[in-house]
């Protein structure tokens, strides 16, 4: 039987809500209680202010607080005056980088180690130089001489490897014939190889034969061919590019040496010598290749 609804005239006793703060069976959620409640004092945290249920108006209020920043420590790093603060120590584990400019000799082949193919009697650059820890940027052929950077600095090598970076690398050029001015705009315009133009190039003839150490063993000579002599400055690195320039047309390369790159020479270094760059050799590289020169600032 459904039940009656009561009559509009009715009326029923109020019933208040049961709240969660006055839930008869918490007396500490009593709302009139929870403006007293303090967090209790932790005895391991003695820098966090001990709950004073005591404490009350504004006196006492400051009483609690000179009495806790009594017993607090507040420590204050050690601000140094002298105009002269002592520097830092260095760090046992850093190693400066370095950049060494080594003058290959020919028949040497560009990597510290030999392949299992190699002759009897094979050089490597472990048979010229020894700085472990430094690798060789590029590559420079075996049958071809001069200056070859190695570091152990990845910024350097990476910039000078990569091809946004486009650097001059200037190579002397022992040709076997005379070169003719068309010859030399051709080279310089560029060749193409492998269905690719070369990148533009400068080209120089040059008038005599250069100051340059006697090659071990010296290049084959023929007297009813004579010889010329091409300066070449490429900022372009495809595998044996001025050889193949020069044989297209015409001019087949004797004799091949690298001569500089950005501005660093092999002047002064005899076949199998090296030097280290020094601060004032590498801040222009830098400056160059967009490196930022810490040691500078």
């Amino acid at each position: 039987m459904p039940t009656p609804r009561p009559s509009p005239t009715e009326t029923r006793p109020f019933v208040a809500p049961t709240r969660p703060d006055r839930d008869p069976t918490r007396p500490d959620r009593d709302p009139t209680r929870l403006w007293r409640t303090r967090p209790r004092p932790d005895p391991t945290r003695p820098d966090r202010a001990p709950a004073r249920p005591d404490c009350g108006g504004l006196r006492a209020t400051v009483a609690c607080t000179r009495q806790l920043d009594a017993t607090v420590v507040r420590k204050t790093p050690h601000l140094s005056t002298s105009p002269h603060p002592s520097p830092p120590k260095p760090d046992q584990n850093h190693r400066v980088a370095v950049t060494v400019l080594l003058n290959k000799p020919f028949d040497v082949v560009t990597r510290f180690t030999l392949p299992g193919n190699a002759k009897d009697g094979q050089r490597c650059l472990a048979d010229v130089i020894d700085m472990p820890g430094v690798y060789p940027v590029g590559r420079l052929d075996r049958d071809s001489e001069g200056l070859l950077v190695l570091t152990d600095d990845t910024r350097i090598a990476t910039r000078l490897l990569d091809p946004a970076f486009a650097h001059p690398r200037s190579y002397l050029v022992q040709v076997e014939g005379v070169a003719d001015p068309a010859q030399v705009t051709r080279l310089a315009e560029g060749i193409v190889l492998e269905g690719v133009r070369t990148q533009p190039a400068q080209v120089r003839l040059l008038t005599g034969e250069p100051l340059l150490w006697v090659r071990n063993p010296p290049i084959r000579h023929r007297l009813s061919v004579p010889t010329s002599w091409l300066e070449v400055a490429l900022t372009q690195g495809r595998n044996r590019q001025v050889r193949r320039m020069t044989a297209a047309v015409g001019l087949p390369t004797l004799r091949l040496v690298r001569w500089s790159i950005l501005g660093m020479t092999v002047d002064g270094l005899a076949p199998g010598q090296w030097r280290q760059l020094g601060p004032d050799d590498l801040h222009p590289l830098h400056h160059h290749l967009g490196i930022v020169d810490r040691s500078r600032r």
